[in-house]
């Protein structure tokens, strides 16, 4: 875990790519707890539910301490050139017992765990992904990737401090922790054997009501409930799968004269997720015969 109270900067995450920092996201906390994501934006990238945003201008996600609510407010803010679209969630944390040895449960402890969005990011060869920190931020590398091999699929999951780690998704993931006073963010992350490609896809956990007018207060909105660590790991693998499918659905649309043959590989390369990345074309192909 690195830490990132005690001053106002960023913590910015990376891959590393022929030598260059890209930029994914970065993180900072505000003076009074609540967390900023910012996301690297991509004017093909295309939310849950399919429908693309072009011509994306800002991304931003903030988890809300939210000290009069009996849960946090996690917000999505996606600017474009032509309106800016708010959606959000309200999710209330769990109170759990710990068992002591000699059976008796101590005092309840409060539980909060929530993903808050996942990504395959397209191939990060465009300037708007290069990494350019100021003198008092810091850089997080989630490791060196060579995109015409494999290409990172992360989650981002936010916490209470008292969840210091989340366990790495059976061998296939990692796990990346930056503390902050409130919240703890946890970055959760393989690479899947396809080649990275233009496109790519993003899968949101937190979408609710649009703060419209006309639509109902954040205080009518349906909360949900925190999440525990087991179902942490069943959410990436459904998203991963989501990311997935819609790979292949992108390049058939892309090259409708490619052989199925080819497409078929490809899709395969994708249904899997590794811990560390490969360095040659050999390392892939036992992977999948």
């Amino acid at each position: 875990m690195i830490k990132a109270t005690g001053k106002a900067r960023k913590t910015r995450v990376v891959v590393d790519i022929d030598g260059q920092r890209r930029e994914l996201f970065a993180v900072e906390e505000r003076k009074n707890g609540d967390v900023m994501l910012y996301v690297k934006w991509s004017r093909q990238m295309s939310t849950a539910d399919g429908a693309d945003h072009e011509d994306l201008t800002e991304q931003r996600f903030s988890i809300h301490v939210s000290p009069k609510s009996a849960g946090h407010t996690i917000k999505q803010t996606v600017k474009s050139s032509k309106a800016t679209t708010t959606t959000s969630a309200l999710v209330l944390p769990n109170e759990v017992r710990r068992k002591t040895q000699g059976g008796i449960y101590s005092d309840k402890e409060r539980f909060f765990c929530w993903p808050v969005y996942m990504e395959r990011p397209p191939r990060l060869d465009s300037g708007r992904y290069d990494c350019k920190p100021k003198p008092a931020d810091q850089i997080l590398s989630l490791g060196v990737m060579k995109p015409t091999l494999s290409n990172v699929v992360y989650m981002v999951v936010v916490t209470y401090p008292n969840v210091s780690t989340i366990e790495e998704v059976r061998g296939r993931t990692l796990v990346q922790t930056i503390g902050f006073e409130k919240f703890n963010v946890h970055i959760v992350y393989g690479f899947s054997l396809a080649p990275s490609v233009p496109f790519g896809h993003f899968l949101t956990f937190t979408t609710g009501p649009q703060l419209d007018e006309g639509q109902s207060p954040p205080s009518r909105r349906r909360p949900h409930r925190s999440y525990g660590m087991r179902a942490i790991e069943g959410e990436f693998y459904r998203g991963f799968g989501i990311l997935r499918d819609r790979y292949r659905t992108q390049m058939e649309q892309g090259d409708p004269e490619a052989q199925k043959e080819q497409l078929d590989f490809f899709w395969t390369l994708s249904a899997i997720c590794v811990a560390s990345p490969p360095r040659s074309g050999a390392d892939i192909l036992p992977l999948v015969d």
